[in-house]
């Protein structure tokens, strides 16, 4: 078996507006994949499995994916952009000491400052995805997170 490229035209496969603008999360692979002209393109390797999360893009940074459960709607609530303090926030809510991820997406031209809210919290940023990482407690853990935004 070799690897194949796989396209998905949004608009054909999906019902999307071709001129959308779209954040795409490989779930199982930790990483943004690329939409572009109204297309997603993949290589998948012989017997791998591809969940992709995708979202439209909202042009300020925002959550792409959770730990807990690739829907990416399990185990998070109330999230919240306030365009004014350049500030993501929500709600985490996991299985008490188990490892909780959260993917942000980071637009081109906004700078990451820092997180806070979960003891131990883990920031990581590569590219223009952001990951903060934490032990999940009994009760919902509030972070947020503070961005710079583009001039």
């Amino acid at each position: 078996s070799q690897a194949r490229d796989q396209t998905v035209r949004l608009k054909e496969k999906l019902g999307l507006p071709a001129q959308g603008s779209y954040v795409a999360f490989d779930f199982w692979n930790e990483q943004l994949v690329p939409v572009t002209g109204g297309e997603l393109r993949v290589r998948v390797q012989p017997h791998e499995t591809r969940a992709i999360l995708l979202h439209p893009d909202e042009g300020h940074p925002q959550v792409v994916g959770v730990s807990r459960h690739l829907t990416g709607a399990v185990g998070i609530r109330d999230v919240l952009w306030d365009a004014k303090q350049n500030r993501l926030s929500g709600l985490a809510q996991g299985v008490a000491g188990d490892l909780f991820e959260i993917w942000i997406y980071v637009p081109d031209g906004t700078k990451f400052l820092s997180a806070a809210g979960a003891t131990g919290i883990a920031p990581k940023q590569s590219g223009r995805l952001l990951t903060l990482a934490f032990r999940s407690k009994e009760a919902p853990v509030r972070w947020t997170v503070e961005f710079q935004a583009a001039r």
